[in-house]
Formats: C-alpha cells, sequence, structure tokens
C-alpha cells in the first residue's frame, strides 16, 4: 500500500491556493496600478497636447513677428538708402549754390569797386565843377555840357559792363 501522503498533499494544496491568492492580489493590485498609470498617462499626453499647441502657437506667432520685424527692418533700411540719396543730392545742390553765391559775391563786390570809383569820379568831377563856377560864372553851361558827357560815358566803362552782363543771367 502506498504511504498516506494526504497530508503533505493538503499542505501543497494549501500552498497553492495561497500563491494562487498572492497571484490574484498582485494581479489585481496590477490591474489597479496599470489604471492608474493608464490615467496618468492619458493625463501626460493631454497636457502635451496641450502644450503642443500652445508652442505651436506661439512659435506661429513668434514667426508672424519676425516676418514682420524683417519686412520693417528691409522698409527702414530702404528709406536710409533714399534719405542717403537725398542727402547727396541736397549737398550737391547746397555745393552749386555755394558756388553761385561765391560768384555772385564777387560780381557785387566788382559792382560795389566800379560803383566806388564812380562815385568817386563823379565827386572829384562835381567838386571840379563848383570850383570852375566860382571862378568863371559865364562859362556853366559849358561845365553842364562836359558833365552830361562825361556822365553819358559813364556806363560805357568796362568794369561797368562786365557788372551789368553779370547781373542780367
Amino acid at each position: 500500500m502506498p504511504p498516506n501522503n494526504t497530508y503533505v498533499n493538503f499542505e501543497r494544496f494549501a500552498r497553492v491556493v495561497e500563491d494562487v491568492a498572492q497571484v490574484d492580489w498582485g494581479c489585481r493590485a496590477l490591474a489597479g496600478t496599470h489604471d492608474t498609470i493608464q490615467d496618468d498617462m492619458e493625463a501626460l499626453v493631454s497636457i502635451y497636447n496641450e502644450k503642443e499647441a500652445w508652442y505651436r502657437e506661439e512659435s506661429e506667432s513668434a514667426r508672424h513677428d519676425l516676418s514682420q520685424l524683417k519686412y520693417e527692418f528691409r522698409k527702414v533700411e530702404s528709406l536710409k538708402k533714399l534719405l542717403r540719396e537725398d542727402i547727396r543730392a541736397t549737398g550737391a545742390s547746397l555745393g552749386s549754390m555755394a558756388r553761385k553765391l561765391d560768384h555772385l559775391q564777387a560780381q557785387f563786390e566788382a559792382l560795389r569797386q566800379a560803383f566806388s570809383a564812380d562815385l568817386q569820379w563823379i565827386q572829384e568831377l562835381v567838386g571840379s565843377f563848383q570850383l570852375e563856377n566860382r571862378n568863371a560864372d559865364g562859362l556853366g553851361s559849358v561845365f553842364h555840357r562836359d558833365a552830361r558827357e562825361s556822365l553819358v560815358e559813364l556806363p560805357d566803362r568796362s568794369a561797368s559792363k562786365e557788372v551789368w552782363a553779370g547781373l542780367k543771367l
């Protein structure tokens, strides 16, 4: 007859039942942990999607702002170029005007000298008439005629012609 192993078999069975209970409890804990992890993963994916959308919007906004800044920069560079050209043109115009002004000043200086010489000549002429009038009262008409001729000669002088020609420009 075979030995009685019922007790040993019962103990083994009890251990197997305990092991199955522990495995069942572990599976339930694992299932609960799996559900928790699944919820956490869904929350993380949702947060990631929200952040990704936010970053995409911010990136698009930054790209738009950068594009706008590039446009403004090109516009300012273009305006700077136009301003430089205007400054060069203004400088050239000022140089031309300065040369014309120097030329006019030279002409006016020549006119002033000619006028001064003519005025001095007229004063000398009038002074000589006054002296001669005092010396000879009857010769007044001769002196008047000489004075008229001298005054007619005045515009014919070469310096006066140059000045008049310069003023007609």
